[in-house]
């Protein structure tokens, strides 16, 4: 198997895997206002289905980051990633620098660039390999 389509592999597993979990804690995640602060916009708090609070009060961005990360929308963005890598590990052996004028070829290309973005997502880990980093 390409070292490249492996390392995207293992990290989008990781990434469902937590939030296959956390799922599983609330039914959903919203952003609110701050209990101390109820009309002031730029105060929030990020709260799972059940009403209770998971970050207490804090500034509204960070509430709305949070937010935008549960669950729901992190195992949509897996799917939509897997599928690119998926399409990536077909032709993931005529991925080159110097891509022939077929098809094939620039799609594999095509599809390396992609796959390279995603991995640079974790450049930061252990066995990130700096040869995979965006063209």
């Amino acid at each position: 198997m390409n070292a490249l389509v492996q390392f995207v592999r293992e990290r989008l597993d990781y990434d469902e895997q937590l939030a296959r979990w956390a799922e599983g804690q609330s039914p959903a995640w919203y952003a609110s206002s701050a209990s101390d602060e109820p009309n002031n916009p730029d105060r929030a708090c990020v709260v799972n289905g059940k009403d209770e609070s998971i970050t207490g009060d804090t500034d509204a961005g960070y509430a709305d980051h949070i937010r935008t990360h549960d669950p729901e929308r992190t195992l949509l963005r897996v799917a939509a990633d897997r599928s690119l890598v998926e399409a990536y590990a077909d032709v993931a052996d005529l991925d080159t620098d110097d891509p022939e004028p077929s098809f094939a070829s620039g799609r594999a290309v095509g599809l390396g660039i992609a796959v390279r973005a995603l991995a640079a997502l974790h450049s930061g880990h252990r066995d990130y390999q700096s040869t995979w980093a965006p063209r």
